[in-house]
């Protein structure tokens, strides 16, 4: 009868020590996720691409750590020679999305639909871009232009870290 109460105990103390190493295992992941996707600077990029003359190719334009914004005007340097725009989608973060090229420079603006930040990480807009025919091999760069600018509902700058991307003509 000792014997099954000690058993009874220890198996008690086993279980518990399993659960409390989970639950701080889950706790640990869940930190993990929340740092990498919110802590730091807000940062828009592109996902470079590889495709041959007389393709269109889709570049989508993504956003991580936001913090909240409502509106931004992204201004993109491209070669005309070698790229012409073709159309502009919108992605999963904004609710609106305009799309004006002229000359090798891509204006898109995007905003909210009502006056509310949006914290929302992913896919601001996608680019559609048709390598012209006879296009040199090579690298394209795609480059965010010094003007572009986000603000959240009250109209406050927001600083977002930017990084260039590429497409690359085979």
């Amino acid at each position: 009868m000792i014997l099954k109460k000690k058993t009874k105990k220890i198996v008690i103390i086993i279980v518990s020590v399993i659960l409390a190493v989970a639950l701080i295992a889950m706790g640990i992941a869940f930190l993990v996720k929340y740092i990498k996707n919110n802590v730091g600077d807000t940062a828009i990029k592109f996902e470079s691409q590889t495709a041959l003359a007389g393709d269109t190719v889709k570049v989508p334009i993504t956003i991580s750590k936001n913090h909240g914004l409502f509106a931004g005007q992204i201004k993109i340097a491209y070669n005309p020679n070698t790229l012409s725009f073709v159309s502009c989608a919108n992605g999963d973060v904004f609710d609106e999305c305009e799309a004006n090229a002229n000359d090798g420079v891509l204006t898109i603006l995007v905003t909210q639909t009502f006056l509310e930040n949006t914290k929302l990480n992913g896919t601001v807009a996608t680019v559609n871009f048709e390598i012209k025919e006879g296009a040199e091999k090579g690298v394209s760069d795609l480059i965010f232009d010094d003007t572009t600018d986000f603000c959240d509902k009250d109209s406050e700058f927001i600083d977002v870290k930017s990084e260039n991307g590429k497409i690359t003509v085979k």
